[in-house]
């Protein structure tokens, strides 16, 4: 299980690297944050108040994606037998079973197909949330 999450890390940390200095270069332009230095706010001030309310909002739209593409990736691993095994349980797991039994139990394969897609969907809609806030302001 260490192995699948150390390789899905690595590989979604890069982007998100990438997003968080380019929201806080975004950040650092912005008039506020220009006035509020200009009128002597210190580092750390500037950080704390201006900058990562921004930044965090910019992370949270990626990351909820994120998270809908990282578990989308951990079930075709598992699913293909690169991933996780047993004991531990996946969806990855579940759709081969359900797949095993869907001649006796058709909703075997349809429950933990659908409970994936309305997970990855849940993650792309919750990133939704702050962008369209900030858009509004």
């Amino acid at each position: 299980m260490l192995l699948v999450v150390a390789v899905l890390t690595a590989f979604s940390g890069p982007p998100m690297v990438r997003i968080v200095r380019a929201a806080t270069r975004q950040a650092m332009t912005i008039d506020h944050v220009t006035a509020a230095r200009a009128l002597g706010a210190g580092p750390v001030r500037l950080l704390t108040r201006h900058v990562v309310p921004h930044t965090v909002r910019s992370l949270a739209v990626f990351a909820s994606a994120c998270a809908g593409v990282l578990v989308s990736a951990e079930a075709v691993l598992t699913f293909v037998g690169v991933g996780l095994q047993r004991p531990v349980e996946s969806w990855g797991i579940l759709l081969p079973q359900g797949g095993e039994a869907s001649s006796r139990a058709p909703h075997a394969l349809i429950g933990p197909n659908l409970v994936l897609v309305v997970a990855v969907t849940a993650f792309g809609r919750l990133g939704e949330g702050p962008r369209g806030r900030r858009a509004h302001r």
